[in-house]
């Protein structure tokens, strides 16, 4: 959530390094490469350390032993290191603690008073903190309704009245979609993927949906006004019943499941409504003029055409597809068997390895046996 440039000498940085020491001291491991280093300082052949020291050594306590006893210096280098890097870099005359939002390129600090103390820093910061976690959850909750409720509506349907010039949701499976009335058989691929029983839970748009006229609900239908009605329904403690009253089509268009979303808290109204305004005009973005909706009816054009005025060309290029696709599953395969050979003959030459470096090192103790 937040990026931050620590004051070295503070509280946070001393809670920070206090905690990264006790994770390092009740480890039940020692760090990978640990031996790898011991073969560099002791410029020995790779994997010697290791051979010599064996497996059931007590290196982890050693490793903890370290810690404690080197911990406070190496801290204390790196403070160093990091004062001479600001230093370098011209930031040395602004030690305090300095923090991003994520969506905003402006240092905290600078909207700050410089006299405001340190707890009081800290109690802003973790509010800041909590409040973008929050708003981030509220508009991840929205989508999630926004979203469904769109679900909703494909597969329900419309039902159109021309006499009242009203609309409602028809509710008919017997209407829904099927694969073989878009597509020829010949044509389908993959349909176990897609719609295993051949009907996609999809209701066709009325033919007679241009008759009606000033239907302002199915007009701004999950655009600004309807998202800022969605989020008040769900979300709000206090739901007013003349919204319902006046979008009667929106207030149909419910699903129960969403109504235990949790309701808004105290002192955050005006930065939640911003959010939301933000979502909707993003959510407008995707779906008109060229967006979202415009891309997908051009793909799907493109395949109809392809499968009706060229039916040729289009088998073909799905015949190539499946048989390319069986060819890259193959070569999987046939690299995944040889990356398994080849690890199993580098184990056998790591197992070769260590077996002749416990030999010499054997050697070396039997030599210096004789020697004393």
């Amino acid at each position: 959530m937040l990026k931050v440039d620590v004051d070295i000498h503070g509280e946070i940085a001393n809670d920070r390094l206090n905690s990264l020491r006790n994770e390092l001291s009740n480890t039940s491991r020692a760090p990978r490469g640990i031996f790898e280093q011991a073969d560099l300082i002791g410029d020995v052949d790779s994997g010697k350390t290791y051979a010599s020291i064996g497996r059931q050594s007590d290196h982890v306590r050693w490793w903890t032993e370290f810690v404690e006893a080197e911990f406070s210096s190496s801290a204390a280098d790196a403070r160093t290191a990091v004062m001479a890097e600001r230093s370098d870099a011209n930031e040395s005359d602004n030690k305090n603690l300095e923090v991003h939002l994520r969506t905003c390129t402006t240092r905290i600090s600078r909207i700050l008073r410089n006299d405001l103390s340190e707890p009081h820093r800290r109690i802003f910061y973790s509010t800041i903190e909590t409040s973008m976690a929050r708003l981030t959850h509220r508009i991840a909750d929205l989508s999630v309704i926004v979203r469904g409720l769109m679900l909703d509506l494909t597969r329900r349907g419309l039902l159109i009245d021309k006499n009242s010039q009203t609309i409602s949701f028809q509710d008919a499976t017997d209407k829904w979609l099927t694969l073989n009335g878009l597509l020829r058989e010949s044509t389908q691929r993959r349909l176990e993927e897609v719609c295993p029983n051949g009907i996609i839970p999809v209701s066709p748009i009325p033919s007679d949906i241009h008759d009606l006229k000033n239907i302002t609900d199915l007009k701004t239908l999950f655009r600004r006004p309807h998202v800022q009605y969605l989020h008040a329904r769900y979300f709000s403690k206090q739901r007013n019943t003349k919204d319902g009253e006046k979008h009667i089509f929106w207030s149909q268009l419910h699903n129960v499941q969403f109504d235990n979303m949790p309701k808004g808290e105290q002192g955050m109204g005006k930065t939640i409504n911003t959010a939301v305004q933000d979502f909707g005009i993003n959510l407008e973005n995707m779906y008109i003029g060229n967006g979202l909706f415009a891309k997908c009816s051009d793909r799907l054009l493109l395949v109809y055409l392809r499968i009706h005025l060229a039916p040729k060309r289009e088998t073909s290029h799905i015949e190539m597809v499946t048989r390319m696709a069986k060819i890259k599953k193959e070569r999987q395969h046939m690299k995944a068997e040889e990356n398994a050979s080849e690890r199993r003959r580098q184990l056998k030459r790591e197992a070769k390895y260590e077996e002749k470096c416990l030999i010499k090192v054997e050697h070396a103790d039997s030599d210096n046996d004789k020697e004393k």
